[in-house]
């Protein structure tokens, strides 16, 4: 749910499949400061009143998407 109501308010989701040889390059591309802490990301939806993806909600409006970008950057900024 957490990744869907990512993706239906602007983020993106890259999903990587790789030789057993490339998968330490792999990891370290996934793992630079730009990778979303989910567990972070679903208190940050909950504490919004936020209980689980609804596929009848609308994807977010371009304003939106800028809104929602902006506040992950500042709550991410906020983690210890």
């Amino acid at each position: 749910h957490v990744y869907a109501e990512g993706i239906r308010r602007g983020s993106t989701l890259v999903s990587v499949r790789v030789d057993e040889d490339q998968v330490a390059i792999a990891r370290s591309i996934v793992k630079d400061d730009t990778a979303a802490d989910l567990e972070a990301r679903r208190a940050m939806y909950r504490e919004e009143g936020w209980q689980g993806f609804d596929e009848t909600n609308p994807a977010f409006t371009d304003e939106e998407v800028a809104r929602e970008r902006r506040r992950l950057r500042e709550y991410r900024q906020q983690m210890p």
